[in-house]
């Protein structure tokens, strides 16, 4: 006999990027155009903290696209799929230095992930780049967050502010074995049901609020094992929690595998998760503990 107790919860993850003020013009001093991430709490994830990090990477750059309707001429894409990286200031910086226009309206619209997509996974919105923005995430990107934010500023020397949101939810699965327990329990796998790990990602600007959609039609759902960096997977536990886990798009859950071992006897636990969506921005951590007889 033994008992398996699962808990679940939900934390929300939030960033802020903000804009510092930089207008163009011929005969005054220009200032460039810069951004800053200003985290207003503890996030938690991949991504984490205040700053725009990635704890493998390191300082992740922004990819943002602006439109640009002047007061007059035509409007027009001001720059498309421009790389901001942060320098030593601790503003995210364009090489060479690019700047805001003096008038007019400026949509802007960016995304972050830690390695670059390649351009053929990547479609900016035909008729002004800073409305959309199709992303294809594919399934080798479960440890790489994939931010986005949109805003818009109007006329000359008013500051933008920019928000980072998650497209993706955490999947944080812990184990450990109750106190007391003398056999040894290892666990093989933990494996997340008919569950898709890559998707389009299409992200609109939504006049500074963006949102973001996925799409799975050329994807295909499976079952799949967690990724498990810290080396869980075979090893004997005790009773110091141990997590395996990943990132997936917005989709409905289905259920939690996990099969594992008690002195070398293999066995197999399977829980039905809540027929509901696991939502981008969340971190969903669901415990185990092993306590066989």
């Amino acid at each position: 006999m033994y008992r398996l107790f699962i808990i679940t919860s939900a934390v929300l993850l939030l960033f802020a990027v903000s804009c510092v003020e930089a207008p163009q013009a011929v005969e005054v001093s220009c200032s460039e155009m810069t951004f800053a991430v200003t985290g207003d709490a503890e996030t938690k994830g991949l991504v984490t903290g205040t700053a725009l990090v990635d704890a493998a990477t390191g300082n992740r750059p922004l990819v943002i696209s602006s439109y640009l309707t002047p007061q007059s001429g035509t409007p027009g894409n001001y720059f498309v799929g421009e790389t901001f990286t942060k320098a030593a200031d601790g503003y995210w910086h364009h090489d060479p230095a690019l700047y805001w226009p003096m008038e007019g309206r400026l949509d802007i619209l960016t995304y972050s992930v830690s390695t670059p997509f390649q351009e053929a996974d990547v479609t900016w919105g035909p008729a002004s780049a800073a409305s959309s923005v199709r992303l294809v995430v594919d399934e080798s990107r479960t440890q790489d967050d994939v931010l986005y934010g949109s805003a818009w500023r109007d006329g000359f020397g008013a500051t933008t502010s920019l928000s980072m949101k998650h497209s993706q939810a955490w999947i944080d699965v812990r184990v450990k074995k109750a106190s007391g327990v003398t056999k040894v329990v290892k666990v093989i796998s933990v494996v997340l049901k008919d569950t898709y790990i890559g998707g389009d990602l299409t992200i609109e600007n939504n006049y500074g609020v963006p949102r973001a959609e996925w799409n799975f039609r050329r994807f295909t759902a499976r079952d799949v094992v967690v990724d498990d960096l810290s080396g869980v997977y075979g090893a004997a536990l005790n009773t110091t929690e141990r997590s395996v886990g990943m990132l997936v798009p917005v989709q409905e859950q289905k259920a939690i595998v996990v099969t594992y071992t008690v002195d070398g006897v293999q066995k197999t636990a399977e829980r039905a998760l809540p027929h509901t969506s696991w939502l981008a921005g969340q971190q969903y951590v669901y415990s185990f503990v092993f306590n066989p007889s």
